[in-house]
């Protein structure tokens, strides 16, 4: 499988709303067409385990740890979750709908940065 159909069936698990795959120089591997997300941003909230803005949408960081982030925009525009592909190769980055519950979201990326982690 490639890079771009792991990150559809992610989408297509129902559990994000929108995914990026992202190296962990900032480019950019995969994206879908619902959002504009910033590579180096996002690489950098997650190595520096801070918030960050997306899309004018600000998330507020809630958990971290060398593999995951989840951040929460407080106003209610949903979640922001990233995964590390191991060992250090780049994220997968989703976002989350308000109605969805954040631990499947998670669950679901850090399923696809494992098997991404196999052809990267």
């Amino acid at each position: 499988m490639s890079v771009e159909a792991y990150a559809n069936n992610l989408l297509n698990s129902g559990a994000v709303g929108a995914v990026a795959i992202v190296a962990w120089n900032g480019g950019m591997w995969f994206k879908t067409n619902n959002w504009e997300p910033s590579g180096p941003d996002l690489v950098n909230a997650f190595t520096n385990k801070q918030s960050v803005v997306v899309q004018n949408v600000k998330y507020a960081l809630m958990q971290a740890t060398e593999d995951r982030y989840v951040a929460k925009n407080i106003q209610g525009s949903g979640a922001l979750v990233m995964a590390m592909v191991p060992p250090n190769k780049g994220l997968v980055v989703a976002w989350a709908p308000p109605t969805q519950e954040v631990t499947l979201a998670y669950t679901e990326v850090a399923k696809a940065a494992a098997s991404i982690s196999k052809i990267i």
